[in-house]
């Protein structure tokens, strides 16, 4: 089947029966921290949010960081490796 977006999915599929529902993942999403205790209030000091912005997912902050599965995206942009010289950038800037 061509990769279509999950809502144009046949309701069969195996991939829309499970992405349609909160925690079916394919991993749980239920893990409770057993270490001490991190407030939400403490973890938006640490972290440097904006007032307002909404912490995603459910449970604890504690559990949600370290007792359950996370997703890390890495993006760098930077010349190829073929070709290029052995120096260092003068100037580098996350985007």
């Amino acid at each position: 089947m061509a990769s279509l977006p999950v809502k144009q999915r046949p309701a069969g599929t195996a991939a829309a029966r499970t992405r349609h529902r909160p925690g079916r993942h394919g991993l749980p999403d239920d893990g409770r921290w057993a270490g001490a205790p991190y407030p939400a209030e403490q973890f938006r000091a640490d972290a440097g949010l904006s007032p307002g912005a909404v912490l995603l997912g459910s449970g604890e902050v504690a559990d949600t960081l370290w007792a359950r599965s996370a997703l890390t995206v890495l993006g760098i942009d930077c010349p190829p490796v073929l070709g290029s010289a052995a120096a260092v950038t003068p100037r580098a800037r996350a985007g």
